[in-house]
């Protein structure tokens, strides 16, 4: 997490202390930040809206990607982005932060939901996938890909060979539901990942995990179809055919041998239970990669009813969060051949689980949504449920998978961003953001969204957890207010370790400024002496401390 230092102690992270520092824990929210550390966004319906992803940009704005409500009650792609203090970027859209992207007809219920965003730096383009849906009775839900320019418009050149509006259609199944859940790149390609529907009657609905492979114009990279004949670079995978078994996939990755790694949900209704589903395809021709777990698939119980939400791809490991009843959870595996790592994560099973009661007594059940890298450790998104509704919540861990005390002095924070009883909020997305000062941790950064009641059913929420913020305060003691020396002392002190730097009248800052120092020869009369100090973790004194003071003759 950037540390200097970091000690192990009973399996726990602790980060050094810095003398004389404030206290505080590092996890409270930031208020640089929207003024107190949460930014909420209505779209332009003032209608039901949902955060579904964020990416922190190199330049420190922020995208956050997901569905707003249309004013005839429809709803579309949303994407909007925000400066590095909160405020959305009036320079990015059509002038107010926000683009929504129609893909259906537009009526009242059609629906038009992103789902998971990935964004090509190196070409600085923004690739949004989800699902459409039109209003006409009967439709299906068909799988979707909108990809934007850095300014948000849409790039013209993402079109599946088809119409040249940054736009593509895919209606994997013609009559029964298909979308997709994550997507990612490694530059020359895109890996989708999601479900199509294979049965749907009134008793019995199966589907099948589904991964879509395009070239980067939209296209469909023919040579992924898994032996299927078909060329048509989409690739489906049955974990079993049972009635009513549910198969698919809500998280992809691109593993260091290229190979393609998808992970969801497995749902057996015969007894209720859901687990992990993991396939390894070879990103050449989408057939299952057998040097991974024998055959390419796996199935993952890590308890709970959890399934895969979310993934992150680190060298030679793999690990997935799980959302479920037991609480926040990761599985982690092997890049080697698609075992869990036993050897180096959590208990010795590969799987780590933190239960509800870690997050607060009056937590009922916690359930994590996403999952990040944070230096070499890990943070997890998601939310707990209380008597009073959902709050969001995060919990951070280092890379052998135990809690860090040093976010939030247990590994662990919740927020009610509403702080009344009955509101949901939920977070679905979450990153790291680094300061550049490796005395401190990554701020961690959630997204997800807000119902405040039924008359307000839906807001984006970005929260941002940062360093314990206690700005400097400078307190100068000398000069005296009256002296006959032209030469006066300078002494102050600062409320705890801090780097200084000073100035008097407007004469040019001497940095660093120690204390005592010897002022430069003054000219009888009236002076003003400032100061003003940064402490070690890069906090500022937003006014520089200021004594007056006169010099007389003897």
């Amino acid at each position: 997490m950037g540390f200097v230092i970091a000690v192990a102690v009973g399996g726990f992270i602790l980060a050094p202390a810095t003398a004389g520092a404030a206290t505080g824990n590092f996890g409270d929210l930031d208020p640089t930040w929207g003024g107190d550390g949460v930014v909420t966004t209505d779209g332009p319906a003032g209608a039901s809206d949902g955060a579904r992803d964020l990416a922190i940009l190199p330049s420190g704005k922020v995208l956050v990607a997901g569905t707003m409500q249309t004013t005839q009650g429809g709803s579309d792609f949303a994407l909007a982005r925000y400066e590095a203090n909160g405020d959305l970027d009036t320079t990015f859209g059509g002038g107010d932060g926000i683009v929504t992207t129609d893909i259906a007809d537009g009526g009242a219920g059609s629906e038009d939901r992103a789902l998971q965003m990935s964004v090509d730096g190196a070409n600085d383009k923004i690739i949004l996938a989800g699902y459409s849906s039109p209003a006409s009775p009967g439709s299906d839900e068909d799988t979707a890909f909108v990809r934007y320019n850095a300014d948000g418009t849409l790039d013209a050149a993402f079109d599946g060979s088809s119409n040249g509006n940054g736009i593509v259609l895919l209606p994997v199944s013609n009559t029964l539901d298909d979308e997709v859940d994550a997507v990612t790149h490694d530059g020359t390609k895109i890996v989708a990942a999601g479900y199509v529907a294979t049965l749907e009657t009134l008793s019995d609905y199966r589907s099948d995990i589904m991964v879509v492979k395009l070239n980067s114009d939209g296209t469909l990279d023919a040579s992924f179809d898994g032996n299927g004949g078909n060329g048509n670079g989409i690739v489906t995978v049955s974990m079993s055919d049972a009635p009513n078994s549910f198969e698919g996939a809500f998280a992809v990755g691109i593993l260091d041998d290229g190979t393609i790694m998808a992970a969801g949900d497995e749902y057996d209704d015969s007894t209720s239970t859901d687990t992990i589903p993991v396939i390894w395809l070879k990103d050449a021709d989408g057939t299952l990669n057998t040097a991974y777990s024998d055959d390419g698939k796996t199935t993952t119980d890590a308890g709970g009813n959890a399934y895969a939400g979310d993934l992150v791809v680190t060298p030679d490991k793999a690990t997935v969060t799980g959302i479920g009843t037991g609480g926040f959870s990761m599985v982690r595996y092997n890049q080697s051949d698609g075992s869990l790592d036993t050897a180096g994560f959590g208990p010795g099973t590969g799987i780590v689980t933190t239960p509800p009661s870690a997050f607060g007594p009056s937590v009922t059940s916690a359930r994590s949504r996403a999952i990040a890298r944070d230096g070499s450790g890990y943070v997890l998104a998601g939310y707990v449920s209380t008597p009073m509704g959902s709050d969001f919540a995060v919990a951070v861990y280092g890379g052998s998978g135990f809690l860090d005390s040093g976010f939030g002095g247990d590994g662990t924070i919740t927020t009610s961003v509403f702080d009344t009883s009955g509101p949901s909020e939920i977070g679905t997305a979450v990153g790291t953001v680094s300061d550049d000062n490796v005395l401190t941790p990554d701020k961690v950064m959630v997204a997800g969204t807000v119902f405040k009641s039924n008359a307000h059913p839906g807001d984006f929420a970005i929260l941002r957890h940062g360093p314990f913020v206690a700005n400097p305060k400078t307190t100068i003691t000398r000069p005296k207010s009256t002296t006959t020396d032209q030469t006066p002392t300078l002494k102050f002190r600062v409320s705890e370790d801090a780097d200084s730097r000073c100035r008097v009248d407007k004469q040019e800052w001497i940095d660093p400024c120690l204390s005592p120092t010897t002022l430069s020869h003054l000219s009888r009369g009236d002076h003003v002496v400032r100061v003003q100090s940064t402490d070690m973790a890069g906090n500022l004194e937003p006014t520089p401390a200021k004594r007056s003071f006169k010099i007389v003759r003897d």
